[in-house]
C-alpha cells in the first residue's frame, strides 16, 4: 500500500515562518477573484485600504498592528483569493448572515 502526501512538495507553514509569520494568524481562501470585492464583502472600506505585498503586509503582523485589525488579500488562483487576517481571528460578516 502506498501513501499520498497531502501537503505540497514545498512546505508552506515553514514558508510562512522564514516570512515571520508565525501562529497568531487566520487564513482563508474565498471564491471570489476580485479582492476589491473580497474586502467590500469583509466590510473594509476602501479608503482605509493599501496595495502592497507580502513583506509590506507583514509590518502590520501581531503585535506590530497597534491592536487593529489588518489583514492581507490576494488573488491565487482563477476565481479564487485568499484573506490573510494578520494579528488572529475576525469572523466574516457574511458567514453570520
Amino acid at each position: 500500500m502506498s501513501s499520498v502526501n497531502a501537503f505540497p512538495a514545498e512546505n508552506q507553514q515553514s514558508l510562512l515562518v522564514e516570512h515571520g509569520l508565525h501562529g497568531f494568524f487566520m487564513a482563508q481562501w474565498v471564491s471570489i477573484e476580485d479582492i476589491g470585492e473580497v474586502a467590500r464583502r469583509l466590510r473594509i472600506e476602501a479608503e482605509t485600504t493599501v496595495v502592497c505585498d507580502f513583506q509590506a503586509a507583514m509590518e502590520s503582523y501581531g503585535y506590530k498592528s497597534g491592536g487593529s485589525q489588518h489583514a492581507w488579500i490576494t488573488r491565487l488562483a482563477p476565481g479564487w483569493s485568499m484573506v490573510l487576517h494578520l494579528n488572529g481571528l475576525r469572523s466574516s460578516p457574511e458567514a453570520s448572515a
